[in-house]
């Protein structure tokens, strides 16, 4: 009989898992035959809109775009989510090594939306900025309105100022 540690961990993880599912399994067949009543269409009001609770602000670790959560009492809409971005990483994401590649205080001088279009107009050349401080604006703006007004496809924004224009771009 052949004795091995490696072996043995293994032979233990597979009969611990197969029970387990086994287990999940009988639970669940159990458990569907609870007989809720299936109820029609409950009315609750107009749908929600703005960002409820959460929005993400892009910011950079180690030459990478990098999303970040940020958890609010209040819904944001796109120019409050920038207004987050502009303000820099907080001492959590800082001590996550986040930074921003921003110039200090960049904020849009104009947002215009129409569906699923978004153009932003900044204080500045915007040929100027680093593709990856495009991106942090670019993947900002487009996450919140893409909770914003969900369903309206794929968000492209477009960076203008100071008499330049970067193309539309998409996050990711």
């Amino acid at each position: 009989m052949r004795s091995s540690s490696a072996g043995s961990v293994w032979r233990t993880s597979v009969g611990r898992g197969y029970a387990a599912a086994v287990l999940f399994t009988l639970a669940g067949t159990a458990l569907s035959g609870c007989e809720i009543p299936a109820t029609g269409v409950v009315e609750a009001g107009e749908p929600a809109t703005g960002i409820q609770g959460t929005t993400t602000v892009y910011f950079v670790e180690g030459g990478e775009l990098r999303p970040s959560p940020r958890w609010l009492d209040v819904p944001v809409g796109i120019r409050a989510a920038l207004e987050l971005l502009s303000n820099g990483p907080d001492e959590s994401e800082r001590s996550q090594g986040l930074v921003t590649e921003l110039p200090p205080g960049l904020r849009p001088e104009k947002v215009t939306v129409k569906g699923a279009s978004v153009v932003l107009v900044l204080p500045m050349d915007v040929r100027r900025l680093s593709e990856r401080a495009v991106g942090q604006l670019v993947c900002t703006a487009a996450d919140a309105r893409a909770v914003e007004a969900p369903g309206t496809g794929p968000v492209e924004v477009t960076l203008r100022g100071a008499g330049s224009e970067r193309a539309p771009q998409r996050c990711w």
